[in-house]
């Protein structure tokens, strides 16, 4: 029998309608600067510089679902400092998959919503579920890698809505080793690795996409780097339930990128 999506809609958490809201709009970055940055020469090192997902100064073009890249122009004149580039690509495994398990809205997976985390800047959603059955295991998942143009160091940026909803999912990250911990809350427990995760202590407490702080993890990789890969899987026992409570999708948000790097 075909599900009826908009009759499940009314009994999910605020999680569904919240990722329905954040259709895909193209990102923007901006970067910002301490006052040295914009010295005499164009290929002065630019402390401090600022990835903001809905700032201006961008041109994003979306290769695919699962693919897209993001061009700054750090000074918007043509030809004078050479543009920065990030590409966003997604591979999964397993039977993880992009978007809602149903269809019903949007399968977008990588989307930009307004004030995540109680941050009051925007994310970059990684949205995805699972078709798996029983326990969560690491083989299905989704592996989100970010690759810039140039190195960057002091590259510093927060994980939001690492959380659980015991019925649906239970959010566990695997990050590129290389990184120290700057924050990470009391609701939060693991070392980031696939053997032992960042997951949320508490099985069944989800953090308000837009406001809550409970499931925000702060890292910083000094680098130099060229890119770093956010590994993201669901632990719940609960998959693979196809009721009305049960929906297997998850999604947690990419804040602000702050970071040092040399345009040239």
């Amino acid at each position: 029998m075909p599900i009826n999506t908009n009759a499940l809609e009314t009994v999910r958490p605020s999680r569904r309608s919240v990722v329905r809201g954040a259709a895909w709009s193209v990102p923007v970055i901006s970067v910002a600067a301490t006052a040295p940055a914009f010295a005499a020469s164009p290929c002065d090192n630019r402390p401090g510089t600022v990835l903001a997902w809905n700032a201006a100064n961008v041109t994003h073009q979306r290769e695919s679902l699962v693919r897209a890249i993001t061009k700054y122009d750090p000074d918007g004149a043509v030809g004078t400092i050479p543009e920065l580039t990030l590409t966003t690509s997604v591979l999964y495994s397993g039977q993880m998959g992009s978007g809602s398990e149903f269809g019903g809205q949007t399968n977008d997976t990588l989307q930009v919503q307004n004030n995540v985390g109680g941050l009051s800047q925007a994310g970059l959603v990684m949205y995805q579920s699972t078709k798996a059955t029983g326990a969560g295991q690491y083989a299905d998942r989704g592996a989100y890698t970010f690759t810039f143009s140039r190195p960057v160091s002091n590259l510093e940026f927060t994980v939001t809505d690492i959380d659980s909803n015991g019925n649906q999912y239970r959010d566990a990250l695997e990050l590129t080793s290389g990184f120290s911990v700057v924050s990470k809350p009391a609701t939060l427990t693991g070392a980031g690795t696939s053997s032992d995760p960042f997951r949320p202590v508490n099985d069944a407490a989800p953090t308000n996409d837009f406001t809550g702080s409970a499931g925000n993890l702060r890292v910083k990789y000094a680098g130099p780097i060229s890119s770093f890969t956010i590994t993201y899987w669901n632990q719940s026992a609960n998959l693979g339930k196809k009721a009305s409570t049960f929906d297997n999708q998850q999604a947690v948000f990419l804040g602000s990128l702050t970071f040092d790097y040399k345009p040239c």
